[in-house]
């Protein structure tokens, strides 16, 4: 994952990284803090601190996934940048979106499903299994 920090950039709002790492230590650093921001963005908007920590914890299986060729590469990162808004506001239930989906058995899937959702591989297990509370997110959150 850390050679491929670039799929971490939207989650502070950038199309593109804006720096090269020069090794796997820095790439995971930058992944981490990025991270760290977002999750302190959900909290200081008053986001459940119980349902954070499992949000946060599908999000880092979602990115392993997306890296380690689980589904095609990039598919998450690819949903997220082409079927969000800017501003943010539909980010949160576009991911619970995603984590359902990943929940579901494909032949239990609604046949009209967005085809970039679709190709998602079903996770079996607990992992999606919990209903979250949906976070709220916004233009700094999605910047964080």
């Amino acid at each position: 994952m850390p050679d491929h920090v670039e799929m971490f950039w939207w989650l502070a709002g950038y199309d593109k990284p804006h720096q090269e790492f020069a090794t796997q230590e820095e790439a995971s650093l930058a992944a981490t803090d990025l991270l760290a921001a977002v999750s302190m963005r959900l909290m200081d908007n008053g986001y459940d601190h119980h349902d954070l920590r499992e949000w946060m914890t599908r999000i880092l299986f979602i990115l392993f996934a997306d890296d380690t060729g689980i589904w095609d590469r990039a598919a998450f990162h690819s949903y997220i940048s082409l079927h969000t808004r800017q501003d943010g506001t539909d980010l949160g239930p576009r991911i619970e979106m995603i984590f359902e989906v990943l929940n579901t058995p494909p032949e239990k899937r609604q046949k009209n499903l967005d085809e970039d959702l679709r190709d998602l591989t079903y996770v079996n297990g607990d992992l999606f299994s919990n209903r979250l509370s949906i976070p709220v997110c916004d233009r700094e959150t999605r910047d964080a």
